[in-house]
């Protein structure tokens, strides 16, 4: 005759590993490993929740002071419900189809053991060569970048071109110290060349393109020009660090250069005038 098991909660065990595990809840584990099926109403452990069995997709989660994990639901492959707030929103849900929904701050960290300016970034994976991707990648985090990432997420280059609305600088006088006049002005940009040109990633149907060249522009107006030319292009001829312009601060030069021209302007006026 089978021997018939009743069904009861079970606490205050350290370590399990079972083959199947039924219950109506499990609590007070720091090791829990099931080989096949594991049901049960709440789960509680301080350590790795392990579950191999094929009624799951989830192969493993890690949790860190997370209080409960949701109850299941047809339309959610993962809930973490540490706060459930008045309208059923989870801090954090995963879709069956991969849509990540977060209720309040969605934070990144730098990888654990690394140092506490390493990069920290988000970006897509595809099926191209280049993935989109944006960051923050300097050491007191006042520098956010948009660009293109390999599929490790490891910066690869810029793309050629971003859209969207307006957008701004921060320019408040309580932001900024050590001001002076820009000695930057006519005699520059004579001296600038405006560059009509191609990109290498552009195809035949796009027009071409007008602006500066960075390396040309250095020795003119260093302030505005920034990356790294010793930095090399990789396989898909992109380079991480490449030489760039800050094309808001050449505003500056060509005001002063304005200014310049208009005061010799006035000054020949005068003098012609009998």
């Amino acid at each position: 005759m089978p021997t018939r098991r009743r069904s009861t909660n079970v606490t205050n065990i350290n370590s399990l590993t079972a083959s199947s595990i039924t219950a109506g809840s499990l609590s007070g584990l720091t090791s829990l490993s099931v080989s096949g099926t594991l049901t049960a109403t709440t789960v509680k452990a301080t350590s790795d929740i392990q579950v191999n069995g094929t009624s799951y997709s989830l192969t493993q989660l890690d949790r860190v002071n997370v209080t409960t994990i949701g109850t299941a639901q047809a339309s959610k492959a993962l809930v973490l419900d540490a706060n459930r707030s008045a309208s059923n929103i989870y801090n954090l849900t995963i879709d069956p189809n991969g849509t990540v929904i977060v209720c309040s701050t969605l934070k990144f960290w730098n990888a654990a053991g690394t140092a506490s300016n390493t990069l920290a970034h988000m970006y897509y994976v595809g099926v191209q060569e280049g993935y989109g991707g944006v960051g923050w990648d300097n050491t007191n985090g006042q520098r956010v970048r948009i660009g293109i990432t390999s599929q490790d997420g490891t910066w690869a280059g810029y793309p050629n071109s971003i859209y969207g609305g307006p957008y701004t600088n921060g320019s408040d006088r309580r932001l900024k110290t050590d001001l002076r006049d820009c000695p930057h002005g006519l005699s520059t940009v004579m001296q600038m060349r405006p560059r009509v040109f191609r990109w290498k990633s552009s195809d035949d149907t796009e027009p071409d393109s007008i602006g500066f060249i960075a390396q040309e522009l250095q020795p003119l107006v260093p302030e505005v020009v920034s990356g790294d030319e010793s930095c090399p292009e990789d396989e898909n001829g992109m380079i991480a660090y490449p030489m760039s312009i800050e094309m808001a601060s050449i505003t500056a030069v060509l005001c002063k250069a304005i200014q310049e021209l208009t005061a010799r302007v006035e000054d020949l006026e005068h003098k012609a005038v009998p």
